[in-house]
């Protein structure tokens, strides 16, 4: 198992997909309780890479979260994730926007299994960033996008893989 203390309450959101309410939904363990609620056919699962996890079967499943309140898009922040793909498909991992019109970004898996890192702007996306090798089909691995400075560098297994610039 592992543990986690919020010294400077700076983690806004923390779902191990273990934990959830009497309804299903997932808690956030953060200082914040930006606690989310499941979409569509998500369903939580024993199968995580350390305990529990969520299945989402690609036809509009998800984990809906309000907007972070103390979330700022200008500062410096980083988004990670276990992912376990199946098939090779365009899929959201992370992304705050607000669509079909609207502003925002989305941290994506795309039908080529490589990452992407995309800003919205009404219906417009501009992919910021893709990674350079594919994340494996059928296997557990940990993605992460960072926003430093108007940098935005992707991730796979520890391995930083693309970066480029948010303008």
């Amino acid at each position: 198992h592992y543990t986690f203390a919020d010294f400077d309450r700076s983690l806004l959101l923390w779902m191990r997909m273990d934990d959830v309410n009497a309804s299903g939904d997932p808690t956030d363990l953060s200082s914040w309780s930006n606690n989310g609620s499941k979409g569509d056919n998500a369903v939580q699962n024993t199968s995580g890479y350390f305990n529990a996890s969520f299945r989402f079967d690609g036809n509009g499943d998800s984990i809906n979260i309000a907007t972070l309140p103390d979330f700022v898009a200008t500062q410096n922040y980083t988004y990670a994730a276990w992912i376990y793909p199946i098939k090779s498909i365009k899929q959201e991992i992370i992304s705050q926007a607000n669509f079909p019109v609207g502003t925002g970004f989305g941290f994506d898996l795309n039908a080529s299994n490589s990452l992407s890192f995309s800003k919205y702007l009404d219906t417009t996306e501009t992919v910021v960033v893709g990674s350079i090798e594919s994340v494996p089909l059928a296997q557990w691995s940990f993605v992460l996008a960072t926003y430093v400075n108007g940098n935005v560098t992707l991730y796979i297994n520890g391995a930083s893989n693309g970066n480029g610039a948010s303008t």
